[in-house]
C-alpha cells in the first residue's frame, strides 16, 4: 500500500499482526566480484539502488590491492554539484570566514593552508524553497471574524542544510526549516522570519567548532533577512520529545537531547553574538512584548506549528464549553431559587483563576497570557531593527510612502539628512511624509532627553539569567549601539548606517521544489522507510551518500524491495509480489530459477520497477524539463475541462487520451504501466500546486487529502511539543 494512502485509509485490528517494537532491521550485505567476501553495504558505502544486477563490486580490501591498477571512477555528485541560491552562497560564505578566522585566531601553529581546508570542505545548500499558504486555525478564526482578522498567511517555506566532507564523503551535520512572512503578508505577521525546526549531528569536526559553525548558519540568516528586509525574528525554544525526532532519523546514542534551559541558553548566546555585531537590536520574549500589558489578539504573531495558534485553539474550545455549559445552567433557573440563580450566573473561574468574561481584557487573552509567563523565556522574540523603524514600515505599508536615504551623516552628528519622499504627488501624501519625519524627531527628543537625564540603555544579561532578556529597559526600545562607536544614536542614524529602507522582502531565489525536503516531515518518511539512519558515523555517511543521490536523481523511487531470495535490491526490471505475503519478493532472475521453491507463496503478481534517472541532465536540460513540466500543468489544466470535440489546441486530445487511459487501465501504476505511471506523475505534481476548491482534474481531491494527512502527521508531532511543554511546567 501506498504510504500516504496507507495514512487516510482506515485498517481494522483484524488486519493488523502483533508484534514488540524491539525488532532490529539487518543490515543489507553486498558479495565482493573479486574475493567473494561479504561486506555490509552501509560500511562499504554501496549504493543498492545503482545496482543493476551485473555491476561489478570490489570490496575495499581488494580495492586497496588494485588500486595502483584500476582506472579511477568519476565520483557521484555530492553536496558541492548541488547549485547554490543566494542564501545557500551567503551563509556558506560567512561560515567558512566565521570558522577560518577563528581557527587563525586559535591556532598559531597551523599554516592558512591547513586553515582553509577545514573550511573548504563545508558546503551550505538550500534544498527547498516554496510558496504555502498558512491557514488560521477555525476557532480563532469564528472568535474575532468581526475584527477582520485574516484567515490566511501567504508565507515562503526554505529548508537549508550543511555538508562537512568528513574522510572524502559529505555527511549532512545540520538542517533547518524556515518560514518568512514577506511585505505583502497581512498583520500581525508581516516582516517576521519564523524558526521552525532546527536540527543537527555532533560528528563535525573539529569537534571543539561545531557550536560555531552551528551558530554561524543562524547568525548568517538572520544578517541575510534583515537586508531584505524584516524585521522580526521569532524562535520556539523546545527540545523534542522522547522519541521524537526534528529533521534527522535516530541520533547517536551519546548526543543528548538539551534540556529546556540549555536550549534557551543556546539560542540566547548566539543571539547576543548578533546583537554585537549589530545584526539584533534588541531581545525579548513573546510574553513581555504581546501579552503583557493590554494585549490584542490582531497583534500577537500566528506562525504555523508555533504554540501560540494550537494553544489559543484549544483555549478557544474550553470557553466554548464552559459558555455552553453555564447557558445550560441557566436554563434551569426556574427550578432554582433567585439568590442561586444569581451566583451562577456571575462569571466561573476556570483552572487558572480567569473568569469566563472579563470587562477590561479578552477572555483568550488573559488565559493565554497565564499559561504562557512560566514558560515565556522559551518563546524567544529577537527584533533587527529598532522599534521606530518598525512604526515606519508598518505606515509606510499602509500609505505607500518609502523612505530613502539621500546622504549618509557622521557617527558624530546630530542633524538627520535623510529625507522622506511620497510615491504620490498629493498634498495628503506630503502630510503623511511630514507626520513620519515628526515621528522620528519625537524620537530623538526624547533619545537626548534620556541621555540628559543619566539614563542608561539596558543589555541583555547572561543567557542563564532566563528573566533578564525579558524585562528591557523601556528606553532601549528606541535606540541602538552602532557597531565600533560607543555613542548612542537613533535609529535614522541606524537606517543610515546598515543602508537604506527596504520597501519590499521579494526573494530573488527561484523556486526550489523537492519531494524529499519540502518539509522535514517528508525528510523524516524517507529515511524511516529506508532506514537511513544518523546514529553512528558509517551510518551518517551512508545516509547522506543515498540523499545525495535522491537530490541529484529527483524522479527515482523513493522506497525500494530487497529480493527475498538473494537479498538484492529490486530497482530495475520486474519485481514479483507475493499475494499471500506482502513482505516476500523475488527479483527477476530469482523468479525464473527458483520460483518454485516458493510454491506456498504463489500466486506471484509482477510489476515493473525502475525509471530514467535525471542524474546526468545538464543543466540547461533541467531547466528544460522544469518548463516543459509547466507547459504540461498548463495543458492537462485546460485538457480537464475543455469540452469541445475539435479544440483548436493540437495537444488538447493528446491530453485527452491520456487521461481516458489512466481512468480505464487495468494494469495501471502498480501493474507496471508506462502511461499509467506518466499520468500518476503528473496528477501528483499539479495537485502540489492546485489551489482550487472545485479542481476539474482528476484525482485532484483525493490527492490533496493525501497531502493534507502528511500535514497532519506535521500537526501531531506539533500538538506532542505543545503538550509535553505544559506538562512540564504545571507539574
Amino acid at each position: 500500500m501506498n504510504l500516504l494512502n496507507s495514512l487516510t485509509q482506515p485498517s481494522g485490528k483484524k488486519s493488523s499482526k502483533k508484534k514488540k517494537n524491539d525488532e532490529m532491521h539487518e543490515e543489507s550485505w553486498v558479495e565482493c566480484s573479486q574475493c567473494k567476501r561479504w561486506v555490509h553495504q552501509i560500511c562499504a558505502l554501496f549504493n543498492g539502488r545503482m545496482n543493476k544486477g551485473n555491476t561489478i563490486y570490489h570490496c575495499p580490501f581488494c580495492f586497496m590491492i588494485r588500486r595502483g591498477a584500476l582506472q579511477p571512477q568519476p565520483r557521484p555528485p555530492g553536496a558541492k554539484n548541488i547549485r547554490h541560491s543566494m542564501l545557500s552562497h551567503y551563509l556558506e560564505k560567512r561560515v567558512q570566514k566565521a570558522l577560518t578566522d577563528t581557527v587563525v585566531e586559535n591556532s598559531s601553529t597551523e599554516s592558512n593552508t591547513v586553515n582553509s581546508i577545514v573550511a573548504d570542505g563545508i558546503y551550505v545548500r538550500q534544498l527547498s524553497n516554496i510558496d504555502k499558504t498558512h491557514q488560521v486555525k477555525s476557532r480563532l478564526i469564528k472568535q474575532y471574524e468581526n475584527t477582520h482578522y485574516p484567515s490566511e498567511f501567504p508565507v515562503r517555506s526554505k529548508c537549508v542544510v550543511l555538508f562537512q566532507e568528513i574522510d572524502g564523503v559529505d555527511v549532512i551535520l545540520f538542517g533547518m526549516y524556515v518560514y518568512e512572512y514577506g511585505h505583502d503578508c497581512p498583520q500581525p505577521n508581516q516582516r517576521r522570519v519564523y524558526v521552525s525546526y532546527l536540527d543537527s549531528i555532533h560528528y563535525f569536526r573539529p569537534r571543539k567548532y561545531r557550536t560555531l559553525v552551528y551558530h554561524e548558519m543562524l547568525i548568517a540568516y538572520l544578517a541575510h533577512v534583515k537586508q531584505r528586509g524584516f524585521h522580526t525574528a521569532h524562535l520556539w525554544a523546545c527540545p523534542p520529545c522522547k522519541g521524537d525526532d526534528y529533521i534527522f532519523f535516530c541520533h547517536p546514542e551519546d548526543q543528548k537531547t538539551p534540556k529546556d534551559d540549555r536550549l534557551r541558553y543556546w539560542y540566547i548566546s548566539l543571539l547576543e553574538k548578533a546583537k554585537t555585531e549589530g545584526i539584533v537590536t534588541r531581545i525579548t520574549n513573546l510574553w513581555d512584548e504581546y501579552l503583557k500589558k493590554d494585549a490584542d489578539v490582531s497583534n500577537v504573531p500566528n506562525f504555523e506549528g508555533d504554540y501560540w495558534p494550537g494553544e489559543a485553539e484549544n483555549v478557544l474550545k474550553t470557553l466554548e464549553e464552559e459558555i455552553s455549559e453555564l447557558n445550560e445552567t441557566k436554563s434551569r433557573k426556574g427550578s432554582v431559587s433567585k439568590s442561586k440563580v444569581k451566583a451562577r450566573s456571575a462569571p466561573a473561574p476556570d483552572s487558572n483563576g480567569f473568569s469566563i468574561k472579563t470587562d477590561t481584557r479578552d477572555a483568550l487573552v488573559c488565559r493565554m497570557g497565564k499559561i504562557i509567563e512560566p514558560m515565556k523565556d522559551a518563546f524567544i522574540v529577537a527584533y533587527l531593527q529598532p522599534r521606530i523603524l518598525l512604526s515606519l514600515m508598518s505606515d509606510n505599508k499602509k500609505n505607500g510612502v518609502s523612505i530613502l536615504s539621500e546622504k549618509k551623516m557622521s557617527s558624530g552628528s546630530g542633524e538627520i539628512m535623510d529625507t522622506v519622499k511620497s510615491t504620490g504627488k498629493s498634498e495628503d501624501d506630503d502630510v503623511q511624509a511630514e507626520s513620519q519625519m515628526t515621528a522620528v524627531r519625537d524620537s530623538e527628543k526624547c533619545i537626548d532627553e534620556a541621555e540628559q537625564s543619566g539614563k542608561k540603555i539596558a543589555g541583555v544579561e547572561s543567557e542563564l539569567d532566563s528573566k533578564s532578556y525579558g524585562n528591557k529597559d523601556e528606553l532601549e526600545e528606541e535606540t541602538n549601539k552602532l557597531p565600533g562607536d560607543s555613542s548612542v544614536v537613533s535609529p535614522v542614524h541606524v537606517q543610515l548606517e546598515f543602508g537604506s529602507f527596504i520597501d519590499e522582502t521579494e526573494d530573488c531565489d527561484e523556486i526550489i521544489e523537492s519531494e524529499f525536503f519540502d518539509t522535514r516531515q517528508q525528510f523524516l518518511n524517507l529515511c524511516q522507510g529506508n532506514h537511513y539512519q544518523f546514529d553512528e558515523l558509517r551510518r551518517a555517511k551512508h545516509t547522506s551518500m543515498m540523499s545525495l543521490y535522491h537530490i541529484h536523481n529527483p524522479d527515482v523511487p523513493k522506497f525500494t524491495v530487497a529480493c527475498s531470495h538473494c537479498g538484492t535490491d529490486i530497482n530495475t526490471g520486474y519485481c514479483f509480489n507475493s499475494e499471500k505475503d506482502a513482505d516476500f519478493h523475488l527479483c527477476q532472475d530469482c523468479y525464473q530459477s527458483s520460483h518454485k521453491l516458493y510454491n506456498k507463496k504463489a500466486p506471484f503478481r509482477r510489476t515493473n520497477v525502475g525509471g530514467d534517472s535525471q542524474g546526468h541532465q545538464t543543466e540547461e536540460q533541467r531547466r528544460e524539463r522544469q518548463r516543459s513540466i509547466q507547459l504540461h500543468m498548463q495543458l492537462l489544466q485546460h485538457a480537464s475541462g475543455c469540452r469541445n470535440n475539435r479544440c483548436p489546441s493540437a495537444n488538447c486530445n493528446k491530453m485527452k487520451n491520456l487521461l481516458k487511459h489512466g481512468a480505464s487501465c487495468s494494469i495501471r501504476v502498480q501493474g507496471g504501466c508506462a502511461i499509467c505511471r506518466r499520468i500518476w506523475a503528473l496528477l501528483q505534481i499539479h495537485a502540489r500546486q492546485c489551489r482550487r476548491e472545485n479542481c476539474v482534474v482528476p484525482k485532484c481531491r483525493q490527492l490533496k487529502e493525501q497531502f493534507r494527512a502528511l500535514i497532519q502527521q506535521q500537526a501531531q508531532m506539533d500538538e506532542r511539543r505543545r503538550v509535553a511543554m505544559n506538562a512540564a511546567y504545571r507539574r
